[in-house]
């Protein structure tokens, strides 16, 4: 009877082993499971972070590039009223308006710099994407002035300097300069 007791011992014993083997196993494969789906969406989360820094970053460019063009547009906006009123005051002291003229043409200059340091103040909108070919395009059916041609010419040279265009809007100032514009 006592090996019979000692048997079945022996034999709850083994399927204790069993069961705690079984438990461990699954477990295991329980924790590997979490594991990789805590991996996965991990991953998905991480991805989804950088999405959207990449968004907002996109974002911040545009209101910068937006905000800086408003300003310099506002800049241009005092600059041609200055030019504005200097050239009254020329037309109102006739002869004696030599340094009212010298004053009008600086500002002149001032505003071909300031309207081709950035893309917002162009006389043709979406220059700066546009290839050779829509940019004469759209010089063709512009008329331009010689100030909005050098401003072009100005923005071209600083930025893409595409030889082809830069001789184009050369050809053009040197034509309005024939032609006494």
């Amino acid at each position: 009877m006592q090996q019979a007791i000692l048997d079945q011992l022996e034999k709850a014993k083994d399927q204790i082993n069993k069961a705690r083997a079984r438990a461990r196993e699954e477990l295991t494969e329980r924790r590997d499971q979490v594991s990789g789906e805590l991996k996965e969406r991990r991953e998905t989360l991480k991805n989804e972070l950088e999405e959207r820094r990449e968004t907002y970053k996109q974002m911040a460019e545009e209101a910068k590039h937006k905000s800086t063009g408003a300003l310099v547009g506002a800049e241009v906006a005092v600059l041609e009223a200055t030019r504005d009123v200097l050239s009254w005051a020329g037309k109102q002291l006739g002869p004696r308006a030599e340094f009212v003229t010298r004053g009008e043409d600086a500002l002149n200059e001032a505003l071909v710099a300031l309207r081709a340091g950035h893309s917002a103040t162009l006389p043709v909108e979406g220059f700066d994407t546009m290839t050779v070919k829509e940019a004469k395009q759209a010089m063709d059916d512009g008329g331009f002035d010689a100030a909005s041609l050098r401003t072009l010419l100005a923005y071209e040279k600083s930025h893409k300097d595409r030889v082809t265009l830069t001789r184009d809007i050369e050809s053009r100032l040197e034509d309005l300069t024939e032609s006494g514009d």
